[in-house]
């Protein structure tokens, strides 16, 4: 059986892309009712007042991606984390934000993500966030090298992203628009955690 600690990322990692349409990915089908569970505490957002939106274009990506990873025939917790960057790989290719080596590009993405972003009072915090994160992500994937799933190598720098923006607009939130509840508390608390360990080098 998992950790806490695993779920409490797995809620963090599906909550951190919801703007990047992926909102609803469950790819940790084998722990279904405990991931469940856990994103019951963890709201997918905890800065801003506007929900996150998903087109149709966006769900049948979401579903490609689902199946091209294979996510939903694995049955363990390490092929489940590597399964999050193979899927956020495809993704970003679907959007067409990746360069050719599979790293965020930094005009593709953020022009993305500020649309799919509603909270344009928040488009500023944003998008200091994108620019902060892309280059460490990017760096970070490097210097790890890829995820390996199923002797396919997936590029880490999407999920890294997706992550490190979260942390940033979720733990620097103006105080007007932060949600003060008890669970948004230990999602702060959470990235955090998340940040230290990733050791994400920021300039």
């Amino acid at each position: 059986m998992a950790s806490s600690t695993v779920f409490s990322f797995l809620a963090l990692a599906c909550a951190a892309v919801a703007a990047f349409s992926l909102q609803g990915f469950e790819p940790y089908d084998k722990y279904h009712r405990e991931v469940r569970e856990t994103h019951k505490r963890y709201p997918q957002k905890c800065c801003g007042k506007e929900p996150f939106t998903m087109s149709e274009v966006d769900r049948a990506a979401l579903k490609a991606c689902k199946k091209e990873s294979g996510t939903e025939e694995n049955d363990e917790l390490d092929k489940h984390m590597k399964a999050f960057s193979c899927s956020m790989e495809c993704l970003g290719k679907h959007k067409e934000v990746l360069d050719k080596e599979g790293y965020v590009a930094y005009g593709e993405f953020t022009s993305h993500y500020l649309q799919m972003y509603p909270d344009k009072t928040l488009h500023e915090l944003t998008d200091q966030a994108m620019k902060t994160c892309i280059s460490a992500a990017n760096s970070k994937a490097k210097e790890l090298g890829p995820d390996v799933l199923d002797g396919r190598s997936c590029n880490r720098a999407t999920g890294l992203t997706a992550m490190c923006i979260r942390y940033m607009v979720e733990t620097h939130c103006p105080e007007a628009e932060k949600t003060n509840s008890t669970d948004c508390g230990e999602v702060r608390v959470k990235l955090e955690d998340w940040n230290k360990r990733t050791n994400l080098k920021y300039l």
